[in-house]
């Protein structure tokens, strides 16, 4: 059975915005739950980017390959989807095709490209594609609030990206 990954919007039953008690209801319970803001490696500079959040860890399973929630303001701002899932399906292309492909075609459907150190996001599409250089597929995917993550796209290290991209 395939889970669709929805540009903007989710993956599957887990949509952007619903409460942690909401997600609980479709998912089940987290591993773990996590408040940033208690890091203790955390520099004092850097804490306005991880104020009001939330990250869950999960164990992805072929049902819902998902590894991690991130909340923000109480309502799910992003999830994190397992590259290695071949139920995870991105506009028909299985997250476990060549990183290539998917990377051409997202970047078909949005030139509106931002890119750090390990990362293509999408921001037209509220997609983040991860990537390792030892792997030739996607490490995950990231269904991202925009709102979210231009709060935190200094913490984040994005900057624009122009020409070919990468894989």
């Amino acid at each position: 059975m395939t889970v669709e990954i929805m540009f903007n919007r989710g993956f599957g039953p887990l949509l952007l915005g619903m409460s942690p008690a909401e997600v609980a209801a479709v998912a089940g319970p987290p591993k773990s739950v996590e408040d940033p803001m208690t890091y203790d490696f955390m520099l004092d500079e850097l804490k306005p980017f991880q104020r009001d959040q939330l990250i869950e860890s999960r164990k992805p399973n072929a049902a819902l390959p998902v590894i991690d929630l991130h909340y923000w303001q109480g309502r799910l701002a992003a999830i994190s989807i397992d590259g290695k899932s071949s139920e995870a399906v991105l506009d028909g292309h299985p997250l476990t095709e060549p990183r290539a492909v998917l990377l051409n075609h997202l970047a078909s459907l949005d030139s509106d490209i931002l890119i750090n150190a390990e990362s293509y996001y999408f921001r037209s599409l509220g997609i983040i594609a991860t990537r390792q250089k030892t792997r030739k597929d996607i490490n995950y995917v990231r269904v991202v609030d925009r709102d979210f993550l231009e709060m935190r796209r200094f913490f984040e290290r994005y900057k624009p990206h122009s020409g070919k991209l990468i894989p």
